[in-house]
């Protein structure tokens, strides 16, 4: 996955402020879910075959759930709260399918600080070029240093 080349940021718990937000933009690819259902050995016809994603009511194969979420984890790891944290914990909801080619948005946005434990929570959220939710969650980042 390639968002933009910004350099990481390495911010502390201090640099971060409640409503905070970060947002990048991915086109997904035939080849990204290729290399995707290579890397988790996930070839399920509904990824891959037409006639039983047609089967199953879509209009074409759907990409993984999991690779569309996994767009999340530069921006947490690289930007906000960016490379000082790990996560901790992570909950995401499907909403919508999501289509090889689809432009997806995703948004990770800062609901709450905690200094006491060095922590942060962040609300996530990934929009097509439709801006049709594709999923939401929530992310619980800590800092280590």
């Amino acid at each position: 996955m390639t968002f933009n080349k910004a350099e990481p940021l390495y911010l502390s718990i201090h640099d971060i402020k409640e409503g905070q937000e970060r947002k990048e933009t991915l086109r997904i690819t035939h080849e990204m879910v290729r290399s995707f259902a290579s890397l988790i050995q996930d070839n399920a016809p509904i990824h891959a075959n037409p006639i039983h994603a047609l089967e199953m009511n879509f209009d074409k194969p759907i990409v993984h759930g999991f690779l569309v979420s996994a767009g999340y984890s530069g921006i947490l790891g690289m930007y906000l709260p960016g490379c000082n944290t790990i996560i901790q914990k992570i909950s995401i909801e499907m909403r919508s399918p999501v289509y090889i080619s689809d432009l997806i948005t995703y948004k990770v946005e800062v609901s709450r600080v905690i200094p006491a434990v060095h922590s942060v929570c962040l609300d996530l959220s990934a929009t097509n070029q439709e801006n049709l939710l594709v999923n939401k969650g929530s992310a619980t980042c800590v800092f280590r240093n």
